[in-house]
């Protein structure tokens, strides 16, 4: 089994693999593509979206999410989402080549009177043919928030520990014979820019697009990674 994406983030997304074709234990879920604000006290979200992308060392990702956001106060909302990953053009094995995770967290604005920075934490975990993991996650978040065109930056580190990790075989189709590895414990930073579309008071909806780079390190020194993009339809509610 191959690199495994993390987040384009889930996970992005996750990754099953890396330099030179390793294993790693991913970051849940993908970049989340939203704007920078918090919902409004009481205000809530359903979105859906697809991300695209690939590996330097690895083969490409494909997957998508689920999100839902609620807000509790002006300062604050509570979300969560869950996410599939598929690895393409991995190795010849004939096991499962996905990666499945569900994350819930946190998202604050660090002044009330001031939305145009916010930080978030979560924790999240899931499955692949590695094994299990969990990973929490802490970030920050930029832009400029107006009633039209919401410009942002987000950049996040994560931790991913596997979970009863299993041995695979990540050789490539063109390789002869095994090439095993098992996933050991992830540390690395997500950095995604993006923009947000809204159409003020007249529709509840928005388009999130978002680039992302994911960056993996292996606690052995291996190293990998991911670039990607999304695309995410919310409708709020």
């Amino acid at each position: 089994m191959p690199r495994f994406l993390s987040g384009l983030a889930l996970l992005g997304l996750a990754t099953v693999g890396a330099c030179g074709f390793r294993a790693y234990s991913p970051p849940a879920g993908w970049s989340p593509a939203e704007n920078v604000a918090p919902l409004k006290p009481e205000q809530s979200s359903i979105a859906g979206a697809f991300h695209l992308g690939g590996g330097i060392f690895g083969p490409g990702v494909v997957g998508g999410s689920v999100s839902i956001r609620h807000g509790l106060t002006d300062t604050y909302e509570v979300q969560g989402d869950v996410a599939y990953a598929h690895i393409r053009e991995v190795s010849r094995s004939s096991v499962f080549k996905g990666i499945i995770s569900a994350r819930a967290g946190l998202k604050g604005l660090f002044s009330p009177k001031f939305e145009h920075i916010s930080w978030n934490a979560s924790l999240g975990g899931g499955g692949h043919a590695g094994g299990g993991f969990i990973a929490p996650e802490v970030g920050v978040q930029f832009g400029y928030e107006n009633p039209y065109l919401i410009p942002w930056l987000r950049t996040s580190v994560f931790l991913s520990h596997p979970l009863g990790p299993k041995t695979v075989d990540i050789a490539p189709p063109d390789k002869q014979g095994p090439d095993l590895d098992t996933p050991q414990t992830t540390f690395g930073i997500r950095i995604a820019m993006g923009f947000s579309i809204a159409w003020a008071e007249a529709l509840p909806m928005r388009i999130h697009f978002v680039n992302e780079m994911i960056h993996l390190n292996r606690v052995d020194g291996k190293t990998d990674g991911i670039f990607g993009f999304g695309l995410a339809v919310e409708t709020l509610f």
